[in-house]
């Protein structure tokens, strides 16, 4: 793929995220029965004694990261996207990971100022999306799309989302457990894939 096809193709996806993330937001405004499933869903449910108040807080936690993601990614422009090295974000002051195989994409979380996002090899071989053919749900799996979601949910300004487990399966298993709830509302897998509607 050449520079300017891959620039195209990191804007095609930024303006598909920001369709995404607008989806959530009115879902978030309408906060109707099929906002609250999503939620539970990806985040956790903490049982009816609490749910309401929970599902408040995450409203608001939701409404002003899901904000956020639109204006960044608005923003995103192809000069933000560099070919990944181990000394990317080293002006930054952060560490790279210092090998790229099983890597995606990287960003530097305080990086509110460059939004430089640093894409692997892998990143290519991945499918644009993963959407069930005629539809517009996404599937189970890593895609470009979701790529690009997740490394914005972990800048600092956005959801300043954490690692702490890999996939969309994986995120929507832990949810299950309540003892989890507050690694998963900050994982970004799990807000990636909140924001994609992904489905088993």
């Amino acid at each position: 793929m050449t520079n300017k096809q891959f620039a195209a193709l990191v804007m095609e996806l930024r303006d598909e995220a920001v369709v995404l993330v607008a989806e959530r937001q009115n879902e978030i405004e309408r906060w109707d029965k099929v906002a609250y499933a999503r939620v539970f869903e990806w985040f956790g449910n903490p049982g009816l004694l609490t749910a309401s108040a929970y599902l408040h807080e995450m409203r608001a936690y939701l409404r002003n990261g899901l904000n956020a993601c639109e204006r960044v990614l608005r923003g995103l422009r192809p000069e933000n996207f560099v070919r990944w090295s181990s000394t990317a974000h080293r002006h930054l002051n952060c560490i790279n990971s210092r090998s790229a195989i099983g890597l995606v994409a990287e960003v530097c979380k305080p990086d509110i100022k460059t939004r430089t996002i640093a894409i692997a090899p892998l990143f290519c071989q991945f499918p644009r999306d993963n959407k069930i053919f005629g539809t517009e749900t996404s599937r189970d799996t890593d895609s470009q799309l979701l790529t690009l979601l997740h490394e914005i949910t972990h800048f600092d300004d956005v959801f300043a989302s954490t690692d702490e487990w890999y996939g969309t399966r994986l995120s929507r298993m832990m949810a299950l457990d309540t003892s989890q709830m507050g690694k998963a509302r900050a994982n970004a897998d799990s807000i990636a894939g909140y924001i994609l509607g992904v489905k088993q």
